[in-house]
């Protein structure tokens, strides 16, 4: 089946670029001073409050990335959810989602190429759902972290943990052995493999004290354990903190501590991120936000963090406060969301969290974009955007299916 692929370059150079570096900077002239530097325990941390965060705004996307693309995935893979997880390397697109989704593997143009692995029993390569994928072409490898838990046969209600293994597949989709796992982990956990190295890095998602359970380790390729660091940061003394990474944006091994406590707390701060420090074996905290929000996310770039509240529950729709503070100029903004090349809002729930690996990338049905685009006050955008709009509008629409579209861009180094 012939694979459409819509493609928008964004060159900053280019007649096309709709934000200069100029533009950029008016953009930020416009922020106002939320964090500075301070040192707490030994460590100097960029500390932000993002309360402070005055000026509400919408972002250009090519702002924090480039080379745009929106993408049509072949429809004879299957469907997908709006903001299932892509992983994108040089040459492939992988696609899961929480749910009945096997884990497909795409080339870059959105034609389908394998299904990896089978929902189904926990053997011979089958998983009940993907937690976390890594897509390794240089080494022929794809690697599946399926969730630890199942049901046992008497009680819906009762789970039972299993033995938690990473799988490993070619990239023809064979499937080649599982990698046990040294340590327990709990769904929404991820990892990085150094197949050069022979070492697996793992960080945990559901970390409490009481377990004494390890937030991250580093492992070798056959399960045997060469440290940990277990979950003793007593900087939040209030509810309880799980482990959560914030998705490989940048070269450093990112986590943060997304700290639940109860309704009732009267906390006014405080999610730290982390990198791992492998030769000093520990997390060391690099950004800390406070925030009157019960709980947040916290996503690192290569020159921004950006922190997202995460407490409002709904569909892909429903709408979560926003700030970006410049690692640089420690000037932050509240906004909404980032906008195309064609001018349309990306705004959705959570669409961050779909990120990862270097890339943004934001999966949707193609009946709720033409939706999102009817629906647009189009008066405000550029000529040049209107007409960009209007080809991206007419390919979507080019036929009756309601297919899944890729957004995706690379973060700008």
């Amino acid at each position: 089946m012939k694979t459409q692929l819509y493609v928008f370059s964004l060159l900053l150079g280019g007649c096309l670029a709709s934000c200069s570096v100029t533009s950029e900077q008016a953009i930020e002239d416009t922020w106002t001073p939320i964090a500075e530097w301070k040192v707490i325990k030994g460590d100097s941390v960029m500390v932000a409050d993002v309360n402070k965060a005055e000026v509400e705004t919408t972002l250009p996307l090519e702002m924090i990335a480039e080379d745009y693309q929106v993408i049509k995935l072949d429809k004879e893979a299957g469907e997908y959810r709006e903001l299932s997880n892509a992983f994108i390397t040089e040459s492939y697109i992988g696609i899961s989602c929480y749910g009945n989704e096997p884990f497909r593997l795409f080339k870059r143009d959105g034609a389908f190429l394998k299904q990896i692995g089978a929902l189904g029993e926990e053997e011979n390569g089958n998983y009940r759902t993907v937690s976390y994928a890594q897509i390794d072409e240089a080494n022929n490898r794809i690697y599946i972290m399926p969730e630890n838990f199942k049901e046992t046969p008497t009680s819906k209600r009762k789970i039972e943990r299993k033995a938690p293994v990473i799988l490993a597949y070619d990239l023809e989709g064979n499937f080649l052995h599982e990698i046990p796992l040294a340590c327990w982990i709990g769904f929404g956990s991820s990892f990085k493999v150094d197949a050069p190295k022979g070492e697996i890095i793992v960080i945990g998602k559901e970390v409490r004290p009481e377990r004494e359970e390890y937030r991250t380790w580093v492992q070798d390729m056959k399960g045997n354990l060469k440290y940990g660091i277990y979950d003793t940061d007593k900087r939040n003394d209030d509810g309880y903190g799980t482990m959560a990474t914030s998705l490989l944006h940048t070269d450093a091994v990112e986590t943060f501590a997304l700290v639940s406590p109860t309704m009732f707390s009267d906390r006014k701060e405080t999610e730290f991120l982390y990198h791992l420090n492998q030769e000093e074996r520990r997390l060391v905290p690099k950004f800390q936000a406070r925030t009157k929000e019960i709980t947040n996310a916290i996503y690192e770039l290569p020159s921004y963090y950006i922190v997202e509240s995460t407490m409002h529950a709904g569909d892909a729709d429903t709408k979560t406060p926003k700030c970006i503070i410049d690692k640089k100029t420690l000037k932050g903004a509240s906004f909404n969301g980032f906008v195309t090349p064609e001018g349309l809002l990306l705004d959705q729930y959570t669409f961050l969290a779909n990120t990862r690996n270097g890339y943004f990338s934001l999966v949707e049905k193609e009946s709720r974009m033409l939706k999102r685009i009817q629906n647009m006050d189009k008066s405000k955008l550029t000529k040049e955007q209107r007409k960009k709009l209007e080809q991206l509008y007419q390919k979507l629409n080019s036929d009756k299916n309601d297919d899944t579209i890729l957004f995706m861009a690379k973060f700008k180094k």
